[in-house]
């Protein structure tokens, strides 16, 4: 086969006389990665990362504009370039959204719905559908994602303090209120999502390593402090119990989460469920995901 033209030189080449480069790639919304269709791995198309590999090399300062319908694994552009900005796909200002967020006239607000992975490896038989024995999804996953859930940045920084729970224990039918203090730290205004995960840190069965309970979006100026409250229902921590075929909230404390993403905690608490029957007692204590014996 003749090589007539190499795009990925002639990218470098225009790339080196630039003073940003924005690498746009992707995949066609229509094409691959539908329900009829799977994915053999993680990666970028090879002719999409030797692209972005020779703009890099012909200029640093190159950013990566990925617009996507699932996770990639950009292990590579996440450790060599100096911003990746993600985007589902959007509507015909899909291109000038993007503009004013590379520009920093609007902020990248947007938070992950999934856990990127940083090679398929780390995922289940594709027909594996049990997460609990699998250790998928934030769920389970004890390995250090390449992005987690919830996970997103901005042009400013947050700081948390203060975190309160309106009572330390509670009954199965109860509630508690969560607040925290949330404060811009940085230069400009910014938009924070505070999340709310817990773990149960006793059980009968494997209980997750966390679990997004809740989550807020607060807006703030530079050097503004804004208190952040969220709901916690005590019912909302139970589980389903094949062998009472019912929902069971157990005895147990809680380890309560606020954070920037499911592996970016910044405070944790401790919530007590008070069972109402002793039945619903665990039988051992766990890590927060140890199978019962």
């Amino acid at each position: 086969m003749e090589l007539i033209t190499d795009g990925a030189a002639e990218a470098a080449a225009l790339a080196a006389d630039a003073d940003v480069v924005v690498v746009a790639l992707g995949n066609h919304p229509m094409i691959n990665g539908r329900e009829t269709e799977d994915r053999v791995d993680l990666a970028l198309p090879a002719g999409q990362e030797a692209l972005l590999r020779a703009a890099y090399a012909a200029n640093p300062r190159t950013v990566l504009a990925l617009t996507s319908s699932y996770p990639y694994a950009i292990g590579w552009a996440e450790a060599h370039l100096p911003a990746v900005l993600w985007s589902a796909h959007g509507g015909q200002e899909h291109g000038a959204a993007l503009a004013a967020v590379l520009l920093g006239d609007a902020e990248p607000g947007g938070r992950l719905t999934q856990t990127w992975y940083a090679d398929a490896a780390e995922l289940p038989d594709l027909l594996d559908y049990d997460i609990i024995d699998a250790d998928a999804t934030y769920l389970y996953y004890r390995g250090a994602p390449l992005y987690p859930l919830g996970h997103g940045l901005g042009y400013t920084r947050f700081d948390y303090a203060d975190l309160r729970l309106s009572a330390a224990s509670v009954t199965p039918d109860g509630e508690v209120e969560v607040r925290v203090e949330v404060t811009n730290s940085g230069a400009r205004a910014g938009e924070e999502v505070v999340q709310l995960y817990t773990r149960q840190r006793r059980s009968r069965v494997k209980q997750p390593l966390r679990q997004l309970r809740g989550f807020a979006r607060v807006t703030l100026a530079p050097g503004e402090r804004k208190v952040v409250r969220l709901r916690l229902r005590a019912a909302d921590l139970g589980w389903w119990d094949e062998s009472r075929g019912a929902r069971v909230v157990e005895d147990a404390a809680h380890s309560v989460l606020v954070g920037r993403s499911a592996t970016d905690i910044r405070l944790v608490g401790t919530l007590t469920v008070r069972a109402a029957s002793a039945a619903d007692a665990p039988a051992r204590e766990t890590t927060g995901a140890g199978r019962s014996r």
